[in-house]
């Protein structure tokens, strides 16, 4: 058995096949976009696969970003029917625990739902984030120590720019603050995690590059350590509106004001749908001349939350 070390843009065809498969369309289209070079500006894509008399055995996928080489998401792991049973995961798995390793990387992260690879995972020092099929795996060992100096406090100046790739990966441990509103976006169905379970890891960022295709936008704010802090929306309804929504880490709300002017820059009848309860985001919205317009609601798969919308 040979491990092979691929860095993006390579010739990915046959594993994207496998993926397909065994996971379906979405799955290969998600990792299509990575590994076809497209996104070489803002992330690394190293991948390794498994083979055996030139026969593909199994693929395992690590995303490093350019502008926070400190963090990391792992996706695409699989084995072929033939190869299973034989260890191949294991081997696949400390092959790219050890690449990110190498690389300084403090946080890593993956989704799963399936146990027996939670498991497998759990061996290398992964564990699941609360409220969350997200695993996450710490260098310091201690999620909290990370999350204390990683986002208590900028580091210099916060940048708002429209969204690109560069947050793939730094979305999924934003979205996994505790600290934050009830509905963190109601465009991508993004809730806090301590109401509801988060169920995506690398699922979250193709949400916001649907809206775009969609005649909608999103944008981020950064510091100047690539920190990722607040994110915003607009969706195209279908009565030609445009609804919005942001949310922000405590220590980036200053950025909020430059948000919420881009987003009307862009879209020029742009209203907000926050939670009714949302007393942060309403003193925001209220703050920058917006004021309450009439009740709605969102509904989720395990309640429906009562909202407010604002406009001008």
């Amino acid at each position: 058995m040979e491990l092979k070390k691929f860095i993006a843009p390579f010739d990915a065809e046959e594993p994207l096949k496998y993926l397909e498969q065994i996971f379906g369309i979405e799955e290969r289209l998600l990792e299509e976009c990575q590994l076809n070079g497209s996104e070489t500006d803002f992330n690394t894509d190293i991948v390794y696969l498994a083979y055996e008399d030139n026969t593909l055995l199994g693929m395992i996928h690590a995303t490093i970003p350019k502008a926070t080489p400190h963090i990391a998401g792992l996706s695409a792991m699989f084995t072929t029917p033939a190869a299973r049973g034989k260890g191949l995961g294991n081997i696949l798995f400390k092959a790219i625990v050890d690449e990110v390793s190498s690389h300084n990387v403090r946080l890593t992260v993956l989704g799963t739902c399936n146990p027996i690879a939670a498991k497998l995972y759990a061996k290398y020092g992964f564990a699941f984030c609360p409220g969350s099929n997200v695993m996450a795996r710490f260098s310091s060992g201690n999620m909290v120590d990370f999350t204390n100096d990683y986002y208590t406090v900028p580091k210099g100046k916060i940048t708002v720019s429209h969204g690109n790739q560069a947050m793939r990966i730094p979305i999924v441990p934003l979205v996994l603050q505790t600290n934050l509103p009830l509905i963190l976006d109601i465009n991508t169905k993004i809730f806090n995690s301590n109401t509801i379970t988060q169920r995506s890891c690398m699922g979250l960022f193709p949400r916001y590059e649907e809206l775009r295709k969609h005649g909608g936008d999103y944008f981020m704010a950064f510091d100047d350590s690539g920190t990722l802090g607040a994110a915003a929306s607009v969706c195209r309804m279908d009565d030609g509106t445009f609804r919005g929504d942001f949310f922000s880490l405590p220590s980036f709300e200053y950025a909020i004001p430059e948000m919420l002017q881009k987003m009307e820059d862009d879209f020029s009848n742009v209203y907000f749908e926050i939670a009714k309860n949302d007393t942060v985001k309403k003193k925001h919205l209220e703050e920058n001349g917006f004021k309450p317009i009439g009740d709605s609601y969102c509904k989720t798969d395990e309640f429906t939350i009562n909202t407010v919308k604002y406009a001008r």
